[in-house]
């Protein structure tokens, strides 16, 4: 008695004779085709990958989002706190971030990353300073420090005291 699978399975015979049929019409023996060798394998994933990186990055996949004016700032604080709203903003002269002063007297940090512009309120925090850089290290999960890169000394030292005062007065 046969099983229900070997009645839907082909004979072993016929399998073989499929094979070596395709093999006498390319006119090669099969068991002399040589497997693709994984370097080549490698290699075309590597130069595929390459190419769609070069590809997003060319047609502008991988700018960032400038915060040039205040108006500016000011609207995208509001798209992203429409609960908490702002009353002016201080910006970082390369235009990645700005500090935000809040109507209820609090302050909030809004930052480029990617082609979207992130912020948090500002309600506790260890700020470090590290040569030209700015890291505000926050208790949240979802963004645990953001490195604010300012070249300017003078610049610096200003948003280092007022992110020291805002961070103090919040813990």
């Amino acid at each position: 008695m046969q099983t229900m699978l070997s009645r839907f399975s082909p004979p072993k015979s016929l399998s073989a004779r499929f094979n070596a049929k395709s093999c006498i019409e390319c006119g090669r023996d099969s068991s002399r085709i040589p497997p693709m060798s994984l370097w080549i394998t490698l290699i075309i994933v590597v130069v595929g990958i390459a190419g769609i990186v070069a590809l997003v990055h060319f047609t502008g996949g991988s700018a960032r989002v400038r915060l040039e004016s205040k108006a500016e700032v000011l609207a995208m604080w509001a798209n992203e706190f429409p609960d908490a709203p702002a009353t002016g903003a201080l910006l970082e002269p390369s235009g990645f971030a700005a500090l935000i002063d809040l109507e209820d007297g609090g302050t909030g940090l809004l930052w480029a990353m990617g082609d979207e512009a992130v912020g948090r309120v500002l309600k506790a925090g260890i700020l470090e300073e590290r040569g030209g850089v700015l890291r505000v290290e926050l208790p949240d999960i979802t963004a645990p420090h953001v490195d604010i890169e300012i070249s300017d000394k003078m610049v610096r030292r200003i948003w280092a005291e007022t992110l020291k005062t805002v961070l103090e007065k919040r813990v």
